[in-house]
């Protein structure tokens, strides 16, 4: 390559326009699947392989919130989608892992499958209360 050819490589931000985008992406999934998870009281979901979970993080001033994160493997410490790596809360103690660029691609790949194994999931407890609810109608009815 000539050094035209190197400057310009250097110059080129496609990657982090695009990692914006998709970091913008994985935050709205995030917010919408989380809310559809906690409507179907489920803490844990998965998908294409990727086990994703209902986690709260609490600082030492007592501050707390709820994300999805996503386990690199059951032993490791899991990524929290829609966030940057950062000590919440300022808490030194309080460390947040945020999901890198590639995660969140895997992320935004996989919503579509999350959302189809919610459907499934609603529609598998909407049943169950149906029959129950039928199961005392006699009783319950006026």
């Amino acid at each position: 390559m000539t050094t035209e050819q190197l400057k310009k490589v250097l110059e080129r931000d496609d990657y982090k326009r695009v990692s914006d985008k998709i970091s913008d992406a994985a935050e709205k999934l995030e917010g919408i699947i989380r809310a559809k998870m906690e409507a179907l009281e489920e803490t844990e979901i998965s998908a294409n392989g990727h086990i994703y979970i209902i986690s709260k993080v609490r600082s030492n001033s007592g501050h707390s919130e709820e994300c999805l994160a996503r386990y690199k493997s059951r032993d490791e410490q899991c990524e929290w989608i829609g966030w940057r790596s950062q000590y919440f809360c300022g808490d030194f103690h309080c460390w947040i892992e945020g999901a890198k660029t590639r995660t969140e691609v895997e992320f935004v790949n996989d919503a579509k499958a999350l959302l189809q194994a919610l459907d499934k999931i609603e529609t598998e407890l909407a049943k169950e209360a149906e029959d129950a609810l039928a199961s005392v109608k006699d009783i319950v009815e006026d």
